[in-house]
């Protein structure tokens, strides 16, 4: 007999519970103590890899909390163990020079290899936007359509790299409610949501919970 899912509502109210939780430094082992210790090993990496920086907004939270979340959503939407170490390793190679300034990304990758294997190392690099995109020369407007450009391609590219990303939009969104950076007006906001809304709607693999969270916090703009 398959076992029933839990009620959609039960389980949105769970990755809010889940968020408060990370947001008060809980761990990956903590929240989930049968992890794979691949996973466990890749959550107390990504600390090391982010010590020291903090989330934009006011609280000045640590970052981890955010790789942290993405693994939540990424985990309870049943990502594979590949797919949820990606999720706590995603910002490694794009942020990582920022706790340790002397590292290229070339060194980031190198340093993932020897931990996790190529094969993850390659696809956490694939999650990281172009360091074309740290070029102080492009306006704002043309720095977006970049990222757009490139984040979108490389869903197209990577099935297997779409949950995450979609998960790291959904927790930005989150941040971006709760949690809003000073300098972010109502149109970057909008801006935000609309471009999550575009992912959505592009890519028929969305989870079902993705979508009632992010429609609860379009409403709470």
């Amino acid at each position: 007999m398959t076992q029933s899912q839990p009620p959609l509502s039960n389980v949105v109210l769970g990755v809010y519970v889940a968020f408060q939780a990370l947001h008060n430094g809980a761990t990956v082992a903590e929240i989930h103590p049968d992890a794979d210790p691949r996973v466990k090993a890749a959550d107390l990496f990504a600390e090391l890899m982010h010590m020291k920086q903090n989330r934009k907004g006011p609280s000045g939270r640590p970052y981890i909390h955010h790789p942290r979340m993405v693994w939540y959503l990424v985990w309870q939407a049943g990502g594979s163990v590949e797919q949820q170490i990606y999720a706590l390793l995603h910002d490694v190679i794009e942020d990582g020079h920022k706790t340790w300034p002397t590292k290229s990304r070339t060194d980031l990758h190198a340093a993932i290899a020897d931990w996790f294997g190529t094969d993850i190392a390659d696809k956490v690099m694939c999650l990281s936007n172009p360091a074309s995109l740290d070029d102080p020369t492009l306006s704002a407007d043309e720095k977006h359509d970049l990222k757009v450009s490139f984040q979108m391609q490389m869903m197209a590219d990577n099935p297997d790299l779409r949950l995450i990303k979609l998960a790291d939009k959904l927790a930005n969104g989150y941040d971006t409610v709760y949690d809003r950076p000073a300098t972010w007006g109502d149109d970057k906001v909008r801006e935000h949501f609309d471009y999550a809304d575009t992912m959505f709607a592009t890519f028929g693999d969305v989870p079902a919970f993705f979508l009632v969270i992010q429609a609860a916090l379009r409403d709470a703009i």
